[in-house]
């Protein structure tokens, strides 16, 4: 039952990515792909194939899987800071706010 339940949701994940435009891959679809070498035996060839993802990101996850049991990389930094709003953004705002009583996130 546990084979045929993969199956579909693999088969089910490779329609939509049929539809879906180029992106970057969910961990969904990264997850499947240590099951489905180690524990179904599928060879990389075919998981790029059902999937729809290239060789060389199923030989990434494969590695991460084997060194850290994760399909990403634990060791990787956070880029970017954190995002807070100083005195002035919020006076800013309030402001605009007091001027038009209702605006969309995107006219700040």
């Amino acid at each position: 039952m546990t084979f045929i339940c993969h199956l579909l949701f693999l088969l089910n994940t490779h329609l939509l990515l049929a539809l879906m435009p180029p992106h970057s891959v969910s961990c969904d679809i990264k997850a499947q792909i240590p099951i489905l070498h180690y524990n179904l035996g599928y060879p990389v060839k075919k998981i790029g194939e059902v999937l729809g993802i290239k060789k060389s990101l199923i030989y990434k996850m494969l590695h991460f899987y084997c060194t850290h049991g994760l399909t990403h990389n634990p060791c990787s930094a956070w880029q970017g800071c954190h995002q807070c709003l100083t005195h002035m953004d919020i006076s800013f705002i309030q402001g605009l706010l007091h001027q038009k009583h209702s605006i969309f996130l995107d006219e700040i």
